[in-house]
This record gives C-alpha cells, structure tokens and sequence, in this order.
C-alpha cells in the first residue's frame, strides 16, 4: 500500500506543510519545552492545515438532520495507531486507497474537500492513511528524522 506522493500541486502542499511542522516544532521547543514525535506533528499539522478549514457536507449529503451547525469547523481527527486499516472492512479501505489515489493528481486539499462531500464518515481512517505515508514522505525526503 505504500506509494510515492508526488504531483505538482502536491509539492507545494508538501513544503508548505514541511514548513508548518518545522514552525511547529520550533515554537513548541522554544515556548516551553515540550519535544514532540514527528509523526504526531505530522499528524496535527495535516488536521490543522487541511481539516479545519474544509467544507462541511450539506445536510442532504451527511445524511444528517437540520440540527447540524453549518458555521462550525470540522472535527480536527485524532492520530490513530498504524494497523488501523487492518480493522477496517474490505470495501472501506477500497474507498480509503481510491482517495488516496487521488492526491498524487488532485492535492491534498481538493482531495479532503471531495472526501468531505462525498463520505465525510470516512475522514478520520483518511486521516491516519495520509499522515502515515506523509510521514514516510518526508522522511524520505528528509525533512524529518
């Protein structure tokens, strides 16, 4: 399941996240001290970045009722550990690869949007997919150690 993230519009996510976590870092390690993982910086960063600012679905699309508050921003999903996807169903880690498939060619953001309008259940376990082969990216890369 491993894959190269690579694309045009994805590099330029990728070193604006690379310089989101370093800003992270820095300031966590300065403020006050507090020395964090890489991947759960990865994972923060991504949720930060990505998530909070995505589209909500229309009540139609969530299946949800009129009660939703459209104002408020999307739940920031919380890093799971890595055999999450070993849990999950057949078919929903077939949906998971089928978006991640996307990312190489649409970004990760107009990829989290799609997601967020077509199967907005899905987010948290895409979430945990992304970050680790983000993870593996940049540690390729050797942004991070």
């Amino acid at each position: 399941m491993a894959e190269n993230l690579s694309g045009a519009g994805l590099e330029a996510e990728i070193a604006e996240l690379s310089r989101q976590i370093e800003e992270k870092k820095r300031v966590l390690e300065g403020q006050s001290g507090i020395v964090r993982e890489d991947k759960e910086l990865v994972s923060e960063t991504v949720a930060e970045h990505f998530y909070v600012a995505t589209p909500k679905p229309t009540t139609a699309q969530a299946g949800s009722t009129a009660t939703d508050d459209q104002s408020a921003p999307a739940p920031v999903p919380q890093p799971v550990s890595d055999d999450y996807l070993a849990t999950l169903p057949p078919e929903q880690v077939e949906i998971l690869n089928a978006y991640i498939s996307m990312v190489p060619k649409d970004g990760i953001k107009a990829t989290v949007n799609k997601l967020m309008m077509e199967n907005p259940f899905m987010l948290d376990a895409f979430h945990d997919v992304l970050v680790t082969r983000l993870y593996e990216e940049l540690k390729t890369r050797g942004i991070i150690k």
